[in-house]
């Protein structure tokens, strides 16, 4: 006793300050709270509200930042003044009263930044303004609310590129939104991931703030807020995976009736960030009676510059190779906006069969509405892979991910990511709907060309003739 007594007397006040500051954490935390054991590179905090994750990722990056004097840490929360200074730096759970006032130097709460005693800063960033994160080199990071970024994708990737030094890891702490970017988080990160609900740490929380969220029980904005599930879109997609069918990997596809390319491409000729999508759609007959039904070919995705788009689209049409053989497309249709203008009279110009769709007034929502009842009869088939039977082949899982997905909720978070695209010049990797578009001109044309029937018009005793081809809208 006597010599952790002549110890502790000659520790400094702040060494003293820290060992406190640890031993209350200890006694206060949970053990969900304290960081993975090992080395790992980035620890994703997914849970309701109210679980503790502002004090969680406050803790860790302030003791980091101790422990490794000189370094800089990042805080990155979705804006500056709300988010990372009122809750990540001043709030409650913040890093100003977490970390004690004798390891502070200086704070500069017009920057949000953290200066220690040690030598290591701590600055805030907001998500708002990805470019930032460009200069500075950071030994960790902590990411607030990620769901909740603007810039998301953008701000990401500029992060990652920053976060260079020492062990280069990352704490997020989020409430989930149903984004691609969580559902990659929980796949990629999984071995460290952190999951927890609102009523873990009930007992620290304001009895008014649990009985107004409380009252969302088993609704699905109850599953994420309280629980921090990741709501799956496709619950509420317009077209329902279920209704695809697969097509027998063992069973030969039977003849070529039509042939339609179909290509919702980017908006603007020099932007680069927004993909264009491409499914090359075939008309068969799964039986001699049957009617015609339509079959998912082909499906890809690209960013590409428009030079290379037009090409492609060329080499495309000339030749498609089906079923070990060349054939050429009878129809290659494209959307009348953006690119798309310029991409049409290009092909007429080299006599490619392209027609310029034009849905008209009617939004993505309506024009998905517009053909669901042929998806829901049965007329869209997919192919089954021949590595897991039961499962479309791997080329086509993004465009039917991205298909079944879609829904009015879903379009405003598409709207969102399309902003950030058009705005940044760094990569993004937001959610789209190109594929939808895609597919419903296509399915529209098709219906309108008398390709595709409504079950209630089909007449089962004798086999639908081919219809006349050309332009369906044509006077």
């Amino acid at each position: 006793m006597g010599a952790l007594r002549s110890e502790l007397q000659q520790m400094s006040t702040q060494d003293l300050a820290y060992i406190a500051w640890q031993l209350e954490w200890s006694q206060q935390r949970r053990k969900k709270q304290i960081a993975p054991s090992g080395e790992w590179d980035v620890w994703p905090i997914i849970t309701g509200r109210g679980w503790g994750k502002t004090r969680t990722g406050a803790e860790w990056i302030g003791r980091e930042a101790w422990n490794d004097p000189g370094s800089i840490s990042g805080v990155i929360a979705p804006t500056f003044e709300a988010d990372v200074k009122q809750t990540c730096f001043e709030g409650p759970s913040g890093l100003m009263n977490v970390i004690p006032s004798e390891l502070i130097k200086v704070y500069k709460s017009s920057d949000a930044i953290i200066e220690l005693t040690n030598g290591s800063l701590i600055r805030g960033f907001a998500a708002t303004e990805p470019e930032r994160l460009r200069g500075p080199n950071l030994s960790r990071a902590w990411c607030d609310e990620v769901a909740a970024w603007k810039y998301l994708a953008a701000t990401w990737s500029m992060l990652e590129f920053a976060t260079r030094l020492g062990k280069a890891q990352i704490v997020i702490t989020t409430t989930p939104k149903p984004l691609k970017f969580i559902k990659d988080l929980i796949t990629n990160y999984r071995k460290w991931l952190t999951t927890g609900t609102l009523y873990e740490n009930k007992d620290n929380l304001a009895a008014k703030f649990v009985k107004k969220i409380t009252k969302y029980e088993g609704t699905d904005l109850g599953k994420q807020e309280i629980y921090g599930e990741v709501l799956n879109f496709e619950d509420y997609g317009i077209l329902k995976r279920r209704w695809i069918k697969l097509w027998p990997a063992d069973k030969k596809i039977p003849k070529l009736h039509f042939l339609l390319q179909s290509y919702d491409t980017a908006f603007k000729i020099k932007v680069k960030n927004d993909p264009t999508a491409h499914l090359a759609i075939g008309i068969i007959r799964p039986t001699e009676r049957s009617p015609f039904v339509a079959i998912i070919l082909d499906a890809w995705d690209d960013k590409m510059l428009y030079p290379d788009l037009r090409d492609k689209v060329k080499k495309g049409y000339d030749k498609y190779t089906y079923d070990d053989a060349e054939r050429q497309t009878d129809v290659v249709l494209i959307e009348d906006k953006g690119s798309g203008q310029s991409l049409i009279q290009d092909l007429q110009r080299v006599k490619v069969p392209v027609f310029a769709y034009d849905p008209g007034n009617m939004d993505k929502i309506q024009r998905a509405n517009m053909v669901s009842f042929l998806v829901k009869q049965g007329s869209l088939y997919a192919l089954e892979s021949k590595k897991k039977p039961g499962d479309p082949v791997q080329w086509v899982q993004r465009a039917l991910d991205q298909i079944c997905s879609f829904s009015p909720d879903m379009l405003e978070v598409v709207e969102r990511s399309s902003k950030q695209a058009t705005q940044n010049d760094g990569p993004e990797e937001g959610e789209h709907d190109d594929y939808v578009d895609a597919l419903t001109q296509a399915l529209k044309y098709l219906y309108d060309a008398g390709w595709l029937t409504s079950n209630l018009d089909a007449k089962e005793e004798e086999p639908e003739e081919e219809p006349k081809r050309g332009n369906p809208y044509a006077a």
